[in-house]
C-alpha cells in the first residue's frame, strides 16, 4: 500500500466523524445541553480562533515527527477530549472542552493534507482529498439517520465511537516525517519560520482573500441545521441538502488537475467570490426545498475553489520542507482567525436575525472579493514568484 492511500484512509476517518459533528454539534449542545446561540458559537468557533496560535505550534510541533507518530498522539488526545466534552456538566466547562476537541480535530486535518500530499505514489492529492469528502457526506447521512432515530443527545457519543476508528486509521499512516527532521532548526526556529512564509506578497493576498471567503461558512456550518429544522425539514432532507454541497465539491477535487490546467490560482479564487456571494444571499430569504437545492450546489464554488486556489499557490511557492507548516498556517489563519471571528459573531446574528444572518456572511464575501482582485492585480504588476 503506497503512503498516498495510508494517508487517505486516515483522512477519511477523520472526515467521517467531522460529518456528524460540523452539522450537528450545534444541535446537541442547542438539544440535549440546553445551550444559547451565542454559547454554541463560542463552543463551536473558539477553537477556530484560537488557531492562529494552536494552528503553528502544531504545524512547527508536527515537523519534529514522523506522519503515524502525530496522527496517533492526536487521535489519542482526541478520543479524550470528546469523552470530557461529554461529561461536561455546565456551560463553561462545556465551551472548555469543546475548545479542546475541536482544536485537536482542527490540527488533524490540515496535517492529513500535508501527509496525502508529501505522499508518493497514488491517489493523486485532488483524488485523496475527495475521498475525504466522500467520508464527510457518509458521517453527514450517519448523523442525520441517528438524529432522527435516536435524538440529537446520540450525536456526541456517535463521534466518540468514529474517534477509535481514526485511532485504527492512525496506526497505519505514513512513517515518513512531515518535515526536515536533520534541520537543525529549534522548535521556535521552525515557528519564525513559518512566519516568515507570509511574508511573501502572494501568499499574503492569498490569504488575504481566501480567509473571508472561507470565513463565510460559519453561519452555515453553525446554524443551518437549526434553521433548516426550524422550516420544518427532516434529518434526512438537511442530510441531502450538505450532500449536495459537498457532491459538487467532491467532483471539483476529483478533477483538481483540471482546474490546475485551465485556471490560474486567483482566477479560482475570484470564482469562489462571486459563488459565494450568490449562495449566501439566496439562502437568507429561507428558500423552498427545491431553491435550497439548487443554492447548496454552490458549494463547490464557495468552499473548494477558493481551497484549491490556496493549495495551488501553496504547492507552486512553498519548498518541500516547508510545506507541512504552510498548510497548517494557512489552515489556521483561514478557516481559524477569520472562521472563528465569523463564526462566534453568527452566534449573536442568529439570536437576533435568524436566517437574515446569512447576508453578514454576503457582506464578508465581499471583502474577500475585493482582496481577490487585488490579489491578481498584484500578479498581473508583479508576475514573478515570490
Amino acid at each position: 500500500m503506497t503512503d498516498a492511500w495510508r494517508a487517505t484512509f486516515l483522512l477519511g476517518a477523520a472526515y467521517l466523524a467531522f460529518g456528524i459533528c460540523l452539522p450537528y454539534l450545534p444541535l446537541w449542545l442547542e438539544s440535549a445541553r440546553g445551550l444559547s446561540g451565542e454559547q454554541i458559537g463560542w463552543t463551536v468557533f473558539g477553537a477556530s480562533l484560537g488557531r492562529v496560535i494552536t494552528g503553528p505550534i502544531s504545524g512547527a510541533w508536527a515537523e519534529q515527527f514522523t506522519g503515524r507518530q502525530v496522527a496517533l498522539r492526536l487521535t489519542l488526545a482526541s478520543l479524550v477530549a470528546w469523552g470530557l466534552l461529554y461529561i461536561a456538566p455546565g456551560p463553561i466547562t462545556i465551551v472548555l472542552a469543546g475548545f479542546v476537541a475541536l482544536s485537536i480535530l482542527w490540527a488533524l486535518l490540515p496535517l492529513g493534507d500535508a501527509m496525502l500530499i508529501l505522499s508518493e505514489g497514488p491517489p493523486s492529492f485532488g483524488v485523496g482529498r475527495a475521498i475525504g469528502s466522500i467520508t464527510f457526506v457518509g458521517g453527514v447521512f450517519l448523523g442525520g439517520w441517528l438524529k432522527d432515530a435516536a435524538g440529537a443527545g446520540s450525536i456526541v457519543p456517535a463521534i466518540l465511537l468514529l474517534n477509535v476508528l481514526t485511532m485504527v486509521s492512525a496506526a497505519g499512516a505514513p512513517k515518513a516525517p512531515l518535515g526536515n527532521l536533520s534541520g537543525g532548526l529549534s522548535f521556535a526556529g521552525r515557528l519564525k519560520k513559518a512566519a516568515g512564509l507570509y511574508r511573501r506578497p502572494t501568499l499574503l493576498f492569498m490569504l488575504l482573500s481566501t480567509g473571508p471567503l472561507q470565513a463565510t461558512h460559519a453561519f452555515y456550518y453553525g446554524f443551518s441545521a437549526t434553521i433548516w429544522q426550524a422550516q420544518g425539514f427532516s434529518g434526512k432532507t438537511t442530510s441531502a441538502l450538505w450532500a449536495t454541497g459537498v457532491a459538487v465539491e467532491i467532483l471539483m477535487l476529483m478533477t483538481a488537475s483540471f482546474w490546475a490546467r485551465h485556471l490560474t490560482p486567483q482566477r479560482l479564487i475570484l470564482i469562489g467570490a462571486i459563488g459565494s456571494i450568490i449562495r449566501w444571499t439566496g439562502l437568507s430569504t429561507a428558500p423552498d426545498l427545491p431553491v435550497a437545492f439548487a443554492l447548496q450546489l454552490l458549494h463547490g464554488l464557495s468552499f473548494a475553489a477558493g481551497y484549491l486556489g490556496a493549495v495551488q499557490v501553496i504547492d507552486r511557492d512553498v519548498a518541500r520542507d516547508d510545506k507541512t507548516v504552510a498548510f497548517s498556517l494557512q489552515a489556521a489563519l483561514t478557516s481559524g482567525t477569520f472562521t472563528g471571528v465569523a463564526g462566534i459573531a453568527s452566534g449573536a446574528l442568529y439570536d437576533s436575525f435568524h436566517v437574515h444572518g446569512y447576508l453578514a456572511m454576503t457582506a464578508l464575501a465581499c471583502v474577500g472579493l475585493l482582496f481577490t482582485l487585488l490579489l491578481m492585480w498584484r500578479i498581473a504588476v508583479r508576475p514573478e514568484r515570490n
